[in-house]
């Protein structure tokens, strides 16, 4: 700014106030600003009853310029730190001086319109009541003051020092220094002496945009769901991640796996982002009443959507809790794209639910069935009946709920269409005596591998025991994947 301090004209307008004398008071009619020519000036406001620092000033600031400007209430209360003097202008000599100096007075309404901005977002964070959000708010002030090198990279370095954070945010030292060591815990930043390392500035717009639709958050029906931004589905669709399952989501996964869904359970939150690296267009439904706490839940899942590669991730989630507003930070604000759903005793209701919801993020692709190809670490074998009594044994190559390829250690010599009645099917300590027809053959290497469908009237059980079995193949794998 153009400093007017050692004008000698402006010297007629020096005040001088001692320590803790009020300046001016909240809510009062003011006609005069101030500009302080040595000294500190403690801007402070009461909210919800409490006395909160909205700023400290220092030498060449400029303080009550609103009274000049529109002729408000004072909208805080200043107070001395110490000895302070200061320019006071009222509206007449304000005019002077802008007719008389006018690099001064574009200075000065670059100024009062600069003060105008940052006392709002300042009021703006003391009214946030969470820590978190708090801090986070004032990452994104600091963002504006500190504008970076790139700004595409979302990678902030911010010279600024804890007792800085704690004063912006009218924090104590103390709850300051826990509240950042919960983010440089969850590796979201890094603090030094004197600067603030912030790996990832969307992710702190997001908590601030998440919170203040949290307050103002309305009654939303949990059937709601925002559609996600798919890709296109193949063939096999897309796997379904079930986190940290309860007793009544293990039965939910169970109806889901007999509808050909392919669902995985996961018992711990570390292994989704590996899960996700293998298969970015997965859905995870997060049981977010068990292992974190709520916040740390909404941390997690913020950091989620951010870094779900170009909209395939499905995100949703699982409670036991019938909380309106959390419904809404989840939907509106984090925006998962796969719903809030309340897990109750009732559990065939939120098996629809979830039916629907993936239904429509074409979680089954163009298939109709999940297959399993047989690998050495199972046991799938096949025996089908010879006229004479005796059994020829087969090894399963591919298995699904409709249908199994197998190779005979003899061939059997069916042909199509020809049906075989009670065949025997090995599936590691299962023994499944079922009936099937033979689609066809085909020949790989002078190696003959048989296809039947099993016959619709067979025993339902037979459907439900395959699919269990190849769910515990894939879980298995699955586990061993993400080791």
């Amino acid at each position: 700014m153009v400093s007017i301090m050692n004008l000698e004209a402006f010297n007629r307008f020096a005040k001088v106030f001692q320590d803790g004398q009020i300046i001016f008071s909240e809510f009062e009619l003011g006609d005069t600003f101030y500009l302080i020519q040595s000294g500190q000036i403690k801007l402070v406001k009461l909210i919800g009853g409490t006395e909160k620092v909205l700023d400290i000033l220092q030498s060449s600031d400029l303080f009550g310029e609103m009274a000049i400007l529109d002729n408000s209430l004072r909208s805080a209360t200043a107070i001395a730190i110490g000895t302070v003097t200061v320019l006071e202008f009222n509206r007449q000599n304000f005019e002077i001086l802008m007719q008389g100096n006018p690099q001064v007075a574009l200075t000065l309404l670059k100024t009062f319109s600069k003060r105008i901005h940052d006392q709002k977002k300042r009021l703006m964070i003391l009214t946030l009541k969470d820590p978190t959000t708090k801090i986070a708010a004032v990452f994104l002030m600091l963002n504006e003051l500190q504008p970076p090198a790139d700004p595409h990279s979302p990678y902030r370095e911010f010279i600024a020092t804890i007792d800085d954070i704690a004063h912006w945010t009218g924090m104590s030292s103390a709850q300051t220094k826990d509240t950042l060591m919960y983010f440089i815990r969850q590796h979201h930043i890094e603090v030094y002496a004197e600067s603030i390392i912030v790996k990832n500035i969307n992710m702190f717009d997001r908590l601030v945009t998440m919170n203040r639709k949290y307050t103002t958050a309305r009654f939303l029906n949990s059937a709601d769901f925002n559609s996600a931004d798919f890709s296109k589905s193949d063939l096999v669709g897309r796997k379904i991640f079930l986190l940290y399952p309860s007793p009544l989501i293990y039965e939910i996964a169970y109806d889901l796996i007999q509808e050909e869904f392919e669902v995985y359970l996961i018992k711990d939150h570390q292994m989704v982002h590996k899960a996700i690296e293998h298969f970015p267009d997965s859905i995870i439904f997060v049981n977010i009443n068990a292992q974190l706490s709520e916040k740390e839940w909404q941390m997690w899942s913020l950091e989620l959507m951010l870094h779900k590669p170009d909209k395939q991730l499905g995100i949703g989630i699982l409670t036991s809790t019938n909380d309106e507003n959390l419904q809404a930070v989840y939907l509106s604000g984090i925006k998962v794209n796969c719903g809030f759903l309340r897990v109750q005793t009732d559990f065939k209701k939120t098996t629809a639910q979830m039916q629907s919801i993936l239904a429509h993020a074409n979680a089954k692709g163009r298939r109709k069935y999940i297959r399993l190809v047989v690998k050495d670490e199972s046991i799938a074998t096949i025996n089908i009946p010879c006229p004479d009594g005796t059994f020829i044994r087969g090894s399963i190559q591919d298995i699904s709920a409709a249908g199994v390829a197998c190779i005979f250690e003899k061939d059997p010599h069916l042909e199509q269409n020809m049906v075989v009645s009670n065949m025997q099917l090995k599936l590691h300590t299962m023994l499944i005596k079922t009936e099937g027809t033979v689609f066809g053959v085909r020949i790989d290497n002078n190696v003959k591998t048989y296809v039947m469908m099993f016959s619709h009237h067979s025993d339902t059980s037979v459907s439900y025991k395959i699919r269990k079995y190849i769910h515990n193949l894939l879980q298995n794998r699955m586990n061993t994947l993400l080791k």
